[in-house]
């Protein structure tokens, strides 16, 4: 059935015309490419040694053992070609020291106000990504026996396959906004669900309620996905928007591995509980995400 949905919404993809100047015909082209080999040295070796390498990744899934067994010395071989194929040198300009390097980018925390309000907005729209496993936990407790898995998937595919273009639109007017609704519909959600897990365990309805807060949690860390991407886009661009990533994607892992630990440690009192605390991060990422200018 998805198969047909996405083959029904591929209908409405608009497609866009490709390079076709210099174009000619294709075995001509190919039997031409194919001469490199003939011609170019370095290049035949390279492709000789890579096609030795092959052997460890076609052996694996018929023969485990033998694969074992005949990927070392294949790959010996292979390390002893390589010493004979020649290296041009590479672009160096600009080059310096590594630490050195990332800690005068992570100084934009401390310089760059509109960066540090979006950095600290990311960090509280976490809740969206992190949620997620303690809803399957939820409904793991709530009917045993993997019997949701199927709506699960069922409803991740659908939040990506149709939310995506709707948040993209919207993103094109003000992705601002769409982290805003993104955060805002992902909080409701997850201290909906930390509610309900409270009052409503074991029965029915919450067991049906799940995949369909799944959903829309889904839906919501899509959109503050292409919300946040698109901001950082065009909040900054050239050699800035590269330190701007590189300063936000480190700063979001450190806290990613902090605020896991912390979730971890909750769940083992209360799933509901880190639902709700989860929601109030959402919340305060709303709030955060009120702040920052349109770029």
């Amino acid at each position: 059935a998805l198969w047909w949905l996405a083959a029904f919404l591929f209908r409405f993809v608009r497609e866009y015309d490709g390079e076709t100047a210099g174009g000619a015909n294709a075995l001509r082209e190919a039997w031409q490419s194919l001469k490199l080999l003939r011609d170019d040295v370095p290049f035949r070796h390279f492709v000789i040694t890579r096609s030795l390498l092959l052997c460890s990744a076609l052996s694996a899934p018929f023969f485990v053992v033998l694969a074992q067994r005949a990927a070392p010395s294949s790959r010996m071989l292979g390390a002893f070609l390589f010493r004979f194929v020649r290296e041009y040198e590479g672009e160096t300009a600009g080059g310096g020291n590594a630490l050195r390097e990332a800690w005068q980018s992570l100084q934009l925390l401390r310089h760059d106000a509109p960066f540090r309000q979006f950095v600290i907005t990311r960090s509280l729209l976490l809740c969206s990504a992190l949620s997620a496993p303690f809803f399957v936990v939820l409904a793991q407790r709530s009917a045993p026996g993997g019997r949701m898995l199927g709506a699960f998937l069922l409803a991740s595919s659908l939040a990506s396959s149709l939310s995506a273009a709707v948040w993209g639109w919207m993103a094109d007017v003000s992705s601002r906004n769409v982290m805003i609704r993104g955060s805002g519909l992902a909080a409701i959600v997850c201290i909906g669900m930390g509610v309900g897990g409270y009052y409503l365990a074991g029965s029915a309805a919450l067991i049906w309620c799940i995949p369909v807060a799944y959903l829309v949690l889904s839906v919501a860390h899509a959109g503050i996905r292409i919300g946040r991407k698109t901001y950082l886009v065009d909040m900054a661009g050239g050699t800035k928007r590269t330190d701007y990533v590189a300063v936000s994607n480190t700063v979001i892992g450190v806290l990613l591995l902090v605020t896991g630990g912390v979730s971890a440690l909750a769940s083992l009192l209360s799933v509901e509980a880190v639902l709700i605390l989860l929601g109030l991060l959402g919340a305060a990422g709303t709030l955060s995400a009120l702040r920052l200018k349109d770029a």
